[in-house]
């Protein structure tokens, strides 16, 4: 039998016989495990849940050096076709480079009339760091970045918690042409769309969050945590995240 710690790198496909889903897609660096503490909420609510593991992660750094930022849009797009004609309805639920990435889905399959809500953690759009934004990528491809890490993680969350603790700088470049992309099809989004970030978050940019406020154009909620690192649920205000993400839920 698998334990909750292998359980945290697999895939979630968690089918309750309900006629709508939520499409859960994990950071940089994560794996579909942080979504796991949340599964209890999706059900009692009325959704099915999945949470695809995207291409290099979960396992080793180097597996991702090579991996595209076109390559996460596909892992993407083969996780939500598949439940297009099974669902009347799919609400997307991202963190950081997930969040990203759910807009892709969102702007791209729009049409469909399948997509609803949706809840962005941190969109990671783009970095803090603007150092990054200055580098050749292909050049320094095989040199080692260190990422951070939330300060702690919860005893109660540390079975369900997968990240890396570094990261080739190549793959820091397809992170940076993936939230460029995204960022581009935001006026494309129609979704209903709650945002929640971290306004002295040292990962993304706490103004590209600001400035995709400003130009969905059916925002439900917006807000901010002033003590919150970039992950907001590991972080210490988890308990208002949770609460918050019940209300998306419940929306």
């Amino acid at each position: 039998m698998e334990t909750r710690k292998e359980k945290a790198v697999l895939p979630i496909a968690e089918s309750w016989g309900n006629k709508e889903a939520c499409l859960c897609i994990h950071g940089f660096g994560a794996a579909p495990g942080m979504y796991l503490p949340l599964q209890e909420s999706i059900r009692s609510a009325g959704y099915d849940l999945y949470a695809p593991l995207l291409t290099g992660h979960g396992t080793k750094p180097a597996d991702m050096r090579d991996v595209t930022a076109e390559q996460w849009q596909q892992d993407c797009r083969e996780a939500l076709e598949p439940l297009l004609d099974r669902y009347e309805k799919l609400h997307l639920i991202g963190s950081s480079m997930g969040g990203a990435l759910c807009t892709y889905l969102a702007a791209s399959y729009g049409g469909t009339g399948k997509i609803g809500k949706m809840l962005l953690m941190v969109p990671g759009y783009r970095l803090r760091n603007k150092g990054f934004y200055k580098l050749d990528y292909e050049k320094c491809r095989n040199t080692a970045f260190p990422l951070l890490l939330a300060d702690s993680i919860p005893p109660e969350l540390e079975d369900c918690t997968f990240l890396y603790d570094c990261m080739y700088l190549r793959s820091i470049g397809q992170l940076l042409r993936l939230g460029k992309l995204c960022e581009r099809l935001i006026p494309q989004v129609s979704s209903p769309v709650w945002l929640l970030y971290a306004a002295e978050d040292a990962v993304v940019d706490p103004q590209c969050c600001r400035d995709a406020a400003e130009t969905f154009s059916d925002l439900r909620e917006c807000h901010a945590y002033g003590k919150s690192s970039h992950n907001l649920l590991l972080s210490s205000e988890r308990v208002d995240v949770l609460l918050r993400i019940e209300a998306f839920l419940r929306a």
